[in-house]
C-alpha cells in the first residue's frame, strides 16, 4: 500500500497460572509467560485484561499512581502498545515493506503481499503496567478454542475488510486525495502514516518508562502481585 499506513487491534491474552521462577531454571516451561499450550495457562479478553489492570491498579494505586497520572490504567497499557507497534514500523518499514529493486512496479514504494497484510505482536505487563514487546509476527495464528476468540475475529476481520474496501474505494474514484481519515476503523487505531513528504506515528509523549527496573523474579518489596 502506498502510501503506507498502520492500524493496531487488540488481540487476546495469555495468562501464566504457575508463579514465576526466574529466569535459570527451565526444568518446568509452565513457569514461564511464553510457554504455549501448557495446561496451567489461561486465555482471557481484552475486556478481561481491562477489569484485571483496574483491579490491580486501585489496589496497588499509592505506587502506581505516582507514574500513572491523568490516563485510565488500561488505556495507559494500549498507549505503550501502540507507541511500540509505531517505533517498529518506522524502523522496519524499508526492510519489511518496501519493493525490492525489479521487482513489480519501481514507481511505488511500498507494496506487500496484495497490498494489505495483517501481523501480529506480543507483549507481557509487569507489576508496574509497563509493556514489554517481546515479539513480532508476519503470519499470526487465529485459534477458536474459546467464544471470546471468535468474537474477537468476528468484529476485528469485518471492521478491516471495511477499511480495504474504503481505501480501494477512495484510490479509484480519488486517485490523487488522501485515504485518510478513515471513516470505517471500527476498533483499529492508526498508529503509522506516511507519503511523499510527511510522516506521522503514534507516540505516547506523557509517559517515559523507567530507564532502569528490578529483574523479572527479584523481590519487589512495595509491589502488589498481579493477579
Amino acid at each position: 500500500l502506498d502510501p503506507l499506513i498502520v492500524l493496531t487491534h487488540i488481540g487476546f491474552v495469555r495468562v501464566g497460572g504457575n508463579q514465576y521462577n526466574g529466569e535459570n531454571d527451565f526444568s518446568d516451561t509452565g513457569n514461564h509467560l511464553t510457554a504455549s499450550h501448557h495446561r496451567s495457562e489461561k486465555k482471557a479478553s481484552s475486556k478481561d485484561l481491562e477489569k484485571l489492570i483496574h483491579k490491580n491498579f486501585h489496589r496497588d494505586y499509592a505506587r502506581l499512581s505516582k507514574t500513572i497520572k491523568n490516563v485510565d490504567p488500561f488505556e495507559h497499557v494500549r498507549n505503550q502498545i501502540r507507541s511500540s507497534v509505531a517505533e517498529t514500523v518506522a524502523a522496519f518499514k524499508d526492510v519489511s515493506f518496501r519493493i525490492p529493486n525489479g521487482y513489480h512496479d519501481n514507481n511505488k514504494k511500498y507494496d506487500p503481499e496484495n497490498g494489505f497484510s495483517i501481523y501480529g505482536a506480543d507483549f507481557v505487563i509487569d507489576n508496574d503496567l509497563d509493556v514489554w514487546y517481546t515479539e513480532s509476527q508476519s503470519g499470526p495464528a487465529f485459534p477458536e478454542e474459546f467464544p471470546h476468540q471468535e468474537n474477537l475475529y468476528q468484529r476485528m476481520f469485518k471492521s478491516a475488510f471495511q477499511i480495504v474496501d474504503e481505501i480501494q474505494m477512495k484510490i479509484q474514484n480519488s486517485p490523487s486525495e488522501s485515504i485518510l481519515p478513515l471513516k470505517h476503523q471500527g476498533e483499529w487505531d492508526l498508529v503509522y502514516a506516511e507519503d511523499d513528504s510527511n510522516r506521522w506515528m503514534y507516540e505516547y509523549e506523557t509517559y517515559i518508562p523507567p530507564k532502569s527496573k528490578k529483574a523479572c523474579g527479584e523481590d519487589i518489596s512495595d509491589a502488589a502481585p498481579f493477579s
